[in-house]
């Protein structure tokens, strides 16, 4: 009690806010770790509403991959998410407490932690990001696509005679496959529907 006695209001408020949420991000990054954190929440863009329609992002009908509704690709927007205040937070109080013992100022404590922790802000959400990739891989099955929408990305030649590429979002994440086709030739931008899984790479579609 003497110790806390002794701080002035500004360490009182940074130790505050250091403790608490220090414990929030052992927790979240624990969480995490052990593949129990919330992967599909707030640390990559909603998937669950996706209806399997397509924006064909061009009057040409081209396709990209930023054109598939739902892709879950990184962006720093996804740094500001509860996740990612808590880390902000725990990062502002440990730094700015840092900075006031070493005899700066106020402001310049409270400047250069905000920063630091708008540091930490993007590179946990990458790391948080780059996890739930690794979950996604691990728990990766192509029979999941059965069924599902998508869009040629590389045009399939028709009658099985060769093979291209389709955009395909299924397992919460946009996915590029190894497409064949009974229907005539499939120009790239075509809505179709996965009719059939072939081989871990290789799906069978048919024009929507």
């Amino acid at each position: 009690m003497d110790w806390w006695a002794g701080l002035d209001m500004f360490e009182k408020v940074l130790w505050c806010i250091a403790v608490p949420f220090t414990m929030l991000t052992f927790v979240q990054v624990l969480m995490e770790l052990l593949g129990a954190g919330d992967h599909g929440g707030d640390m990559t863009p909603d998937t669950s509403g996706f209806d399997g329609g397509f924006d064909a992002g061009g009057a040409d009908g081209s396709v990209t991959h930023a054109d598939v509704a739902g892709h879950p690709g990184f962006s720093p927007v996804n740094a500001f998410s509860v996740k990612g205040f808590i880390i902000f937070f725990c990062a502002f109080g440990w730094i700015g407490l840092g900075c006031y013992s070493t005899g700066l100022s106020r402001i310049p404590s409270a400047f250069i932690g905000a920063l630091v922790g708008v540091v930490c802000m993007f590179l946990f959400a990458w790391i948080f990001y780059t996890l739930n990739k690794f979950t996604e891989t691990g728990n990766y099955r192509i029979q999941n696509a059965l069924g599902k929408s998508g869009k040629v990305y590389i045009p399939i030649p028709g009658k099985m005679s060769g093979a291209g590429k389709v955009l395909v979002v299924f397992q919460g994440a946009s996915r590029e496959l190894s497409a064949r086709t009974d229907d005539e030739d499939l120009p790239r931008g075509t809505p179709v529907k996965i009719v059939k899984v072939v081989d871990d790479s290789t799906v069978i579609v048919a024009k929507e």
